[in-house]
């Protein structure tokens, strides 16, 4: 006969075997190996006195940096793959409908009759963009870059007199409500040749053109008669390369202004890296959507634009994207809503966001999570499976509390949705695990730099590690709450100048100026900001963690040279 004392040794045996079989069959494993996620980048073997290493992509250490996303593609223009199967398959840009191929010939002809109408020629002449984010902006740059025109953009339209004035553009293409804005920073300006600039208004619904076209000096166009002008005898050489496609202007941390200049080699680098964020096992295809809360007047929403267009994704961006309206359009979760449950356009796949939009998407889901009495033990179970390096979508706790929460929060399209990328400042690192739980796919945390066509850095999509920022003494752990941005891109090299050599000897991870060097990076302006070796300061500090990923700080603040000290293109 057992005794009592036998009844519970096996009582707690049997407990004992089903906790461990429970334990090692039933929870999912981590969705990376932990070696992987504990060195992200390769680092060379020596290093100069003062700079640390260089770090470049685990996936590119000892190959070259790769430039194009495939082959034949060199320029901008052919990144539209005109002799691919599905260039003739029509996709949603915006609010239209429309194939690669239709593109293409429709920017050609907008090309010419550009060159027509305002005289531009060819690797001479530049045009200014102040537009909106849109068709025709698209429209727009495709037609310059096809006909070897520079297109210049700036970060905000604050910087437009300054603009003006140090290089001032053969033509300006410009929104109709920015119009009169326009004409009064023409006539402030004393630079002879803004008098002969050539303006081709877009969306003017009301006339207003054709009242300041009598008033004004400068000649004024519309949109319109620019479209269905027919341009005879006009040839354009195509773009190589090398040729220069486009120029960003922004401001410094002391509101001087500063530039790059980007080659069509440049911007195809960053197509590449933009498409290289998300895994390889999971492609931009046909089939995808993009949302972008990035401008397209930054090199930056330019690229993931382009990446959409070589992939034959769907395309669209939030109305916050828009620089020219001096905050008019805050971030709100209406945009997303809007943008998720467009009646043509497929549901968004894939989300380019700024920390604003992840903030207010998160809490507005998790305030309709909260209004279940199961929500404190889901997200119990949720937050436990993300330290434990997995994550699922449609697990037991998602289909009784979050999977209704997004339904609410942003419709039934937010079940298409397989990944989100913020980007621009660094997130607050406590923000970014309820944003998974909240949405459960893969968060990529990128950092873009207006000097890079791509993104500098982008963390591993599977990357759930919560990690104690650490304690540094540089500008790079001014917010020790912000999270880190990844290692580097798959075509960009990264170095830190001026690090504590006894700190890093002693074991301290290296802290110092960010220097960077790709065929993504273009050309700054002024010069000086170029070092030896084509390396090109970018303006920040950073702080480089054991397993290769990189926490940004504040911008430096540089006290040389003025606005007006260089010479573009």
């Amino acid at each position: 006969m057992i005794s009592l004392t036998d009844e519970y040794t096996v009582a707690l045996g049997v407990t004992a075997i089903a906790t461990y079989v429970v334990s090692r069959f039933l929870i999912p494993p981590s969705l990376v190996h932990p070696l992987l996620l504990g060195r992200q980048a390769h680092v060379a073997q020596v290093r100069k006195e003062g700079e640390s290493a260089v770090y470049t992509n685990y996936g590119a250490a000892n190959s070259s940096l790769p430039i194009a996303p495939g082959r034949g593609v060199t320029t901008q223009v052919s990144l539209l793959k005109l002799d691919s199967a599905n260039a003739h398959v029509e996709r949603w840009l915006w609010d239209r409908k429309i194939s690669n191929a239709q593109l293409s010939a429709k920017a050609a002809t907008v090309g010419a009759a550009l060159c027509t109408i305002a005289g531009l020629v060819p690797k001479a002449s530049r045009v200014l963009l102040l537009l909106d984010d849109g068709f025709e902006w698209l429209v727009a740059d495709l037609a310059l870059a096809s006909h070897c025109i520079p297109s210049v953009t700036i970060s905000s339209a604050t910087l437009l007199h300054a603009t003006i004035d140090s290089h001032p553009p053969d033509a300006i293409i410009v929104q109709a409500p920015f119009l009169e804005q326009l004409l009064e920073v023409l006539e402030e300006s004393d630079h002879p040749h803004t008098h002969s600039t050539t303006l081709i208004v877009v969306g003017d619904r009301t006339g207003e053109v054709k009242k300041h076209a009598g008033k004004v000096r400068t000649k004024i166009v519309t949109w319109e008669d620019v479209e269905t002008f027919k341009a005879e005898g006009v040839t354009s050489t195509p773009p190589i390369a090398g040729d220069i496609s486009s120029a960003h202007f922004y401001a410094n941390e002391n509101g001087v202004l500063r530039g790059a200049q980007f080659t069509h080699q440049n911007v195809v680098a960053g197509t590449t890296a933009t498409i290289n964020i998300f895994p390889t096992s999971q492609p931009w295809s046909e089939s995808d959507s993009v949302v972008s809360a990035h401008s397209l007047s930054t090199p930056y929403g330019r690229s993931i634009l382009y990446a959409a267009l070589y992939t034959g994704s769907h395309f669209t961006t939030l109305p916050s994207s828009c620089t020219l309206s001096h905050g008019a359009n805050a971030p709100t979760v209406g945009e997303i809503v809007r943008a998720a449950s467009h009646e043509g356009r497929p549901a968004p796949t894939l989300m380019f966001l700024t920390s604003k939009h992840l903030s207010l998407l998160t809490t507005s889901i998790l305030n309709f999570a909260k209004k279940s009495f199961l929500f404190r033990l889901a997200w119990q179970h949720k937050h436990s499976g993300i330290l434990q390096g997995y994550l699922v979508r449609d697990g037991l706790w998602d289909r009784w509390v979050f999977m209704a929460a997004r339904k609410q929060a942003v419709g039934n399209g937010i079940d298409k949705l397989r990944a989100v990328c913020i980007g621009g400042e660094p997130s607050d690192a406590a923000a970014i695990v309820p944003a998974r739980i909240a949405l459960s796919v893969p968060i990529v945390a990128a950092y873009p730099s207006p000097l890079s066509t791509g993104p500098v850095f982008a963390s591993h999509p599977l990357d759930l590690q919560v990690l104690d920022p650490g304690s540094g003494s540089g500008e790079a752990d001014s917010s020790p709450s912000k999270t880190h941005t990844g290692a580097p891109t798959c075509n960009i090299e990264i170095k830190l100048l001026h690090i504590a050599e006894e700190a890093v000897n002693g074991g301290a991870d290296p802290e110092g100026e960010l220097c960077i060097r790709g065929p993504g990076v273009g050309d700054p302006v002024p010069m000086g900001v170029q070092l030896e070796d084509g390396w090109i300061d970018a303006g920040v500090n950073a702080r480089v963690r054991a397993n290769g990923t990189f926490v940004i700080g504040k911008q430096r603040t540089r006290l040389d040279g003025s606005s007006h000290d260089f010479t573009l293109i």
